[in-house]
């Protein structure tokens, strides 16, 4: 899982003669356990062999997702399913903002605090603070009073 895409990936080459491209439509089913797919099969699992990939596809697209990317890699095959554009802009905003209010929080309980020592505590850079710190700056919501050294931060 990565903030962007969900991949799998399964060892193992397709069976001749099925290819990625043949995987994205209907497509004969060669099975390489018989008795497993067997057991899916009959517990209700799957309701027919060979659709699956399909049936992905068919639901990325009714839920307006990218088609997932598939492709042959490292000896298995490899289903990329990457997020919706605007999802990826929410979840990096709401990242933003969770970590503004963290600061904030610790600058309250310590206005002496250093950017070294937030970055620290959150796991990020130093830079990344400095950035949201002139955010926070920009929004009125802090001000640095005195030098680096010897000076504090005044929250609004």
């Amino acid at each position: 899982m990565y903030e962007n895409k969900l991949v799998f990936w399964n060892i193992g080459l397709l069976l001749p003669p099925l290819n990625v491209e043949m995987l994205k439509m209907e497509h004969p089913s060669v099975r390489r356990n018989v008795l497993i797919a067997d057991v899916f099969y009959r517990s209700g699992a799957i309701e027919a062999w060979g659709r699956g990939i399909k049936l992905m596809i068919l639901e990325s697209q009714k839920n307006n997702f990218p088609d997932p990317k598939i492709r042959i890699y490292a000896g298995g095959i490899e289903m990329i399913f990457s997020k919706k554009e605007e999802i990826i802009k929410n979840v990096t905003d709401n990242v933003t903002d969770n970590r503004l209010l963290l600061i904030l929080d610790l600058i309250k309980s310590n206005n002496k605090i250093s950017t070294i020592e937030i970055a620290k505590i959150l796991g990020v850079v130093r830079r990344t603070i400095a950035r949201d710190i002139d955010i926070l700056k920009e929004k009125g919501n802090l001000k640095r009073i005195g030098p680096d050294k010897g000076g504090y931060w005044e929250v609004f």
